[in-house]
């Protein structure tokens, strides 16, 4: 499966910051579901930052599933809700 436009915008050039709060994390990887036309899973977003961990990033697609923030479609891939 193709990985998102954002991502392989981001993955082309520069990676994004990763920032240092849950909060922030959290309101980042909810961002990228938005903008992504594809499902992506952790991994995928993980490599469009620096110091992103992709088991990390599997717990907050979890937990934004959970509370009906984002859809988990497939294989640990997910979109926005």
């Amino acid at each position: 499966m193709k990985m998102g436009t954002e991502l392989m915008a981001a993955k082309a050039t520069k990676k994004l910051s990763w920032p240092k709060s849950l909060t922030d994390q959290i309101q980042l990887i909810r961002q990228q579901l938005a903008t992504n036309q594809q499902p992506v899973d952790a991994s995928e977003l993980a490599k469009a930052f620096t110091r992103a961990d992709s088991t990390r990033i599997a717990e907050m697609l979890n937990a934004l599933a959970s509370r009906g923030m984002a859809c988990h479609v497939s294989d640990g891939k997910y979109i926005s809700a």
